[in-house]
This record gives structure tokens, sequence and C-alpha cells, in this order.
């Protein structure tokens, strides 16, 4: 899902398969303010935005077991705030095809234009702008794998890290800082 400005969120069911959520120069957030509704269940996410992910008091709610993430709005223009349901890898979201791959992009009018779209980069962790925050809760409903930090979370000058997990455990394989 790709959006030129902001998104907000629903739901998404993608089963185990991947869910790549990008918004090129707005925020994602989400559409409703129950904190038990899931707004994205998948085996992988990887979510990119030029403003927040979440929102404090609103994350986005996740089933899912690995997450990538990057923002980069600088200060609370870039924080991510999300929540987790099971288990969580924080981890490399690759890029989808080597080749590209077909979309069908739906205008403002409606109108469905078939495009190819050309290979994505990979994403490691999650990391955010200059003085942004980050907020990630896992295991709120269940201990099922804690969360497993295998790459760096980021939050450079003067932002802030909250890494918890509710039930579960943390095990730390990489960078946090």
């Amino acid at each position: 899902l790709r959006a030129q400005g902001n998104i907000a969120l629903g739901q998404i069911t993608a089963g185990t398969g991947a869910v790549r959520i990008e918004s090129a120069t707005g925020s994602i957030t989400d559409a409703d303010t129950s904190t038990q509704s899931v707004n994205v269940t998948s085996g992988k996410v990887r979510f990119q935005a030029a403003g927040t992910i979440g929102v404090v008091g609103n994350p986005i709610e996740l089933s899912t077991t690995t997450l990538a993430a990057k923002t980069t709005g600088a200060g609370t223009a870039g924080d991510i705030f999300l929540t987790e349901h099971n288990g969580l890898e924080i981890d490399t979201f690759g890029a989808l095809s080597a080749t590209g791959f077909a979309v069908q992009r739906v205008g403002t009018d409606g109108a469905v234009t078939p495009t190819t779209v050309s290979s994505d980069a990979v994403l490691n962790g999650v990391e955010v702008g200059n003085n942004a925050s980050i907020v990630i809760q896992g295991n709120t409903v269940s201990n099922t794998g804690g969360m497993t930090i295998k790459q760096p979370v980021l939050a450079p000058g003067a932002g802030n890290i909250r890494l918890e997990s509710v039930l579960g455990t943390i095990t730390v394989n990489a960078a946090v800082n």
C-alpha cells in the first residue's frame, strides 16, 4: 500500500504474507481508536513514512512476526508508535522481488492502471529521523516468543526509545541507540 500523502489504516490481513505500507510525504495512522483492533495481520510488515507511524495514545496494532520501519521526519513529526499482540522480531524486510512486481494502481477517479514497480531496497530494523522517538510494545495479548531485536533500533539526536515486552522477554542481538 503506497500513498503520496497520509494513510489511515483500517485492517489489512495477509496471513503469513508480507505487507509494505509507505507514505511518501505524510504519516501512517490508525483509523480507529480501539487499542484491541489489529490493523495489520501478516508474516512480516514494513512501514516507511515521511511523517509519523502511529501516534501517542493510538498506536498501530500489529499481529506479525517480523517488523522493519523507518521515518524521516524530525522531532515528533517522525515518531513511531506500535503495539504487537504476539511475539515480534525487529529484523530485515527484504526486497519483494529482484526484478519488480505487478500492481494495480487505482486513481482518484477510480480508474485502474496495471503498472510494474521496480524492485525496492532492503530495510533493516527500526529507524527514525533526528530527535524523533520510537515506542514499541510487544506481547500485549499473549506471550508467544517475546521480542527479539535482530537489527538496529536507532533514534538519533535527542530521540527516545522504549521497547517493552508486556507478557514476555526481550532478547537484544543488535544495537539499540
